[in-house]
């Protein structure tokens, strides 16, 4: 299992199950968190976001790696 985390946002990925979950730590009050819907291309995805990663990515970023690198993504706010 691998991890990434910054101030912004943290972002779990399971090679196994191919699954992605993340969440923003900057909004307190939506909480919005993501995880995948699809596992295709999850491998090279994951191999993006970690070259991409840095101190600065905020949640939408890690987002936009993901899709742009073929994984579909479903955003929503845990308070809802």
């Amino acid at each position: 299992m691998g991890k990434l985390e910054n101030n912004n946002v943290s972002v779990s990925y399971n090679p196994e199950t191919k699954e992605f979950t993340g969440e923003d730590k900057q909004d307190s009050f939506n909480l919005p968190a993501f995880y995948n819907t699809t596992k295709r291309s999850a491998k090279k995805a994951w191999e993006a976001l970690q070259k991409d990663f840095s101190e600065s990515t905020t949640y939408h970023e890690a987002i936009n790696i993901l899709i742009n690198n073929g994984v579909a993504i479903r955003s929503y706010c845990m308070m809802d």
